[in-house]
């Protein structure tokens, strides 16, 4: 390696003692061969246009990068009467003095003064370097001498292993190549070679086209070594890396467990919850593998087929046996001739599962072993398991509610609803049966009945029987769904016979007739008296009540409560009953004296009772009723055209008014009409 060295010499105005102006500057040069321990000689230049009686060069730190050879100074040129010494101080500083005991003087003028020579490091250094320097005139004066610093370099490559001298490759499998980057840094001052690496062992090699390998100084580089093992076991080696470092050959250690592919691998599989999937079982195997055991902890949404545990056409000889108790799947597989499996890569064995839960898993051995004829002993060869997913897709079954009303129907007709069903995951809902705690209630779905994920349906519920009263019962839905294979709703319903009385006022044909206030009776039983309280306007005067048909042989009592106000009973007295239907059965006329023109006229009527033959109230409809009619005997309007534009309200057929109705049944009043309606 070549030692270089940069002479830099600048000149600068020096200020003289007593107002004399001189100028001195000094330079520093090293030449020599450089190789690190080599000697170099360092030559001294002085540029100054007065004489100077003595002077005193120091070089701070140039210790770091060479000693100064002993008796080697000499002052030269204009210089040469007076004496020089040079040496190496204790704080690492490099010195230079001149000096004459017979006061001779270096002479004005350029050129070398003096040289002496230094013992270059064993190690690559840069230095820069800031001389000092001390001068006096002939007359002991000091005086101003500059210098400019320079770099002082001793040229080595030098190599480092920032991550250690030792790498290890690990656990690997035998049979393929690995590599693995050593990083090595040049600490040196040139360029950094590595000509060649010699290994210890043929399976080592330097990575093709890598050498020789050149780092830059200051640099890190990328030295790769491939690995390519034959044999399993514990391996360990060396590289020697040869080339220009001062650290000689560096020897880094190889370490790696090579190993034989021995490897079982389980499936990935999926099905819905419910189904039977198989799951494949593949060995990778380099060694003559003759047999397996192998176990598995089954989680309890896995539920083992049993007999389904098989090998495959890799087989010889084998035989297997499979058994699974609480949950542990354990089978064994060997070969009475000690065969081996055929090939070294595919599928050997499968078994199946009926997938239960709705929770995936990952599947792998818990035991296994893969008997092998290695080195002429049996061995358990196996190097890794690996786990296979089991998907499991599912039904989840959701319901709009599990208070499920029919409402209050009468027993004439059918009542219906629907549940609203819902599948919330990710494989089809089937709905196998439905089930009711009582005979009253049921439905009309076709089952089973498909859901799809993330669909809905409806399902249509009913009631039909003549039952009254208050009913319910326990609506149970079977499904699919494998965290709740039972949903359960409360369904009820309130059957009556419908029985009640419908009024409508008519106005008189002209000023001279009656009005008058016609009852129908819409009846489901037989009816044997019934009563009603009637407000009617003051200035009309009730008549005697006239009988149709339907109610002969019945009889009316009409009583007076107060003035606007009466009480009609309609009874027989021969135990007569008027039979189920619906029909007028009488007429209530009001008389008056004087009747006005489109004035409204408004009728009240409550406390409704309807009896059947054992005297019980069978009353369904309303609580009460309103009805009007406008005396306009010029148009004939009825009172319903003038009610037609009045806003709607609903009531409950208890009284209750209803602000938003829903399904059921209600009256409904507009104006001074009263109806019953079904929504």
């Amino acid at each position: 390696m070549k030692f270089t060295a940069i002479k830099q010499i600048l000149t600068a105005a020096a200020v003289g003692l007593a107002l004399q102006a001189s100028a001195h500057s000094l330079g520093v040069a090293v030449s020599g061969t450089g190789a690190p321990g080599s000697e170099a000689t360092v030559s001294v230049s002085l540029s100054s246009d007065a004489p100077l009686g003595a002077l005193q060069l120091t070089l701070p730190g140039m210790g770091q990068a060479a000693t100064v050879s002993e008796n080697t100074a000499t002052a030269t040129g204009r210089a040469s009467a007076l004496s020089a010494t040079a040496g190496t101080r204790s704080d690492g500083s490099v010195t230079l003095l001149l000096y004459s005991p017979a006061m001779s003087a270096i002479a004005a003028g350029e050129g070398e003064i003096a040289t002496f020579k230094v013992l270059l490091a064993d190690s690559p250094v840069s230095l820069y370097i800031a001389p000092q320097v001390k001068a006096t005139d002939t007359d002991g004066n000091a005086v101003e001498c500059t210098a400019q610093g320079f770099t002082f370099t001793v040229e080595a490559a030098k190599a480092e292993f920032p991550s250690g001298r030792a790498y290890d490759f690990g656990r690997v499998p035998i049979r393929s190549s690995y590599t693995m980057t050593v990083p090595v840094h040049n600490a040196g001052t040139v360029p950094l070679t590595i000509d060649a690496i010699e290994f210890s062992h043929s399976s080592l090699s330097a990575a093709e086209g890598m050498l020789p390998l050149t780092v830059a100084p200051g640099s890190t580089a990328a030295c790769d070594i491939v690995f390519a093992p034959e044999e399993r076991g514990t391996f360990s080696a060396t590289a020697t890396l040869s080339g220009n470092s001062t650290t000689g050959n560096d020897v880094l250690r190889i370490l790696a467990e090579p190993f034989a592919v021995n490897e079982i691998h389980v499936g990935d599989v999926s099905g819905p919850s419910d189904s039977a999937v198989r799951i494949p079982l593949t060995m990778k195997n380099m060694d003559a593998v003759t047999g397996f055991t192998l176990e598995f902890e089954l989680p309890s949404w896995l539920e083992y087929v049993e007999g389904s545990f098989a090998l495959t056409d890799r087989k010889a000889d084998h035989s297997v046996t499979a058994t699974c108790s609480g949950g542990k799947l354990h089978a064994t597989c060997f070969s009475l001739s000690d065969s081996p499996f055929a090939g070294n890569d595919g599928e050997i064995a499968s078994f199946e599962v009926l997938l239960k839960g709705s929770s995936s898993v990952s599947l792998a051995p818990s035991k296994a072993v893969l008997p092998a004829v290695v080195a002429g002993a049996v061995s358990d060869v196996l190097s890794a398991t690996y786990p296979g997913q089991v998907s499991i897709s599912y039904p989840y079954l959701g319901l709009d509610t599990y208070e499920l009303s029919l409402g209050r129907t009468p027993v004439t007709e059918s009542a219906t609803t629907e549940l609203g069903i819902s599948n919330w995951g990710n494989a089809p809902l089937i709905i196998e049966r439905i089930l009711f705690d009582g005979a009253d209630i049921s439905h009309n779905a076709e089952l089973p009945l498909t859901i799809e994920p993330w669909g809905s349906a409806r399902l249509p519920v009913l009631c039909e029987t003549a039952t009254e009263g208050d009913l319910s019962t326990r609506m149970q839905i079977y499904s699919n769904d494998p965290e709740r294979r039972m949903a359960a709703v409360n369904v009820s319903a309130t059957r009556y016979a419908p029985n009640e009385l419908i009024f409508e006022a008519v106005a008189p044909a002209n000023a001279s007739a009656d009005s008058k206030v016609e009852v129908t009776l819409d009846s489901y039983d037989a009816v044997s008296a019934l009563q009603f309280d009637l407000d009617y306007p003051t200035e009309l005067t009730p008549g005697d009540p006239v009988f149709t048909g339907r109610a002969q042989g019945f009889t009316a009592e009409v009583r007076t409560l107060s003035p606007g106000k009466m009480r009609v009973f309609v009874f027989s007295l021969a135990a007569a009953t008027m039979a189920p239907g619906c029909e007028k059965i009488m007429e209530l006329p009001f008389s008056h004296e004087k009747i006005e023109t489109g004035k409204t006229y408004n009728f009240h009527i409550e406390n409704i009772k309807i009896s059947d033959a054992a005297m019980s109230d069978r009353h369904s409809g309303a609580p009460f009723y309103e009805q009007s009619f406008i005396y306009n005997p010029s148009t004939g309007v009825a009172s319903i055209e003038a009610d037609a534009e009045a806003p709607a309200e609903y009531y409950t057929l208890d009284g209750l008014r209803v602000a938003r109705p829903t399904h059921g049944i209600y009256l409904r009043k507009q104006g001074t009409k009263v109806t019953k309606v079904v929504l």
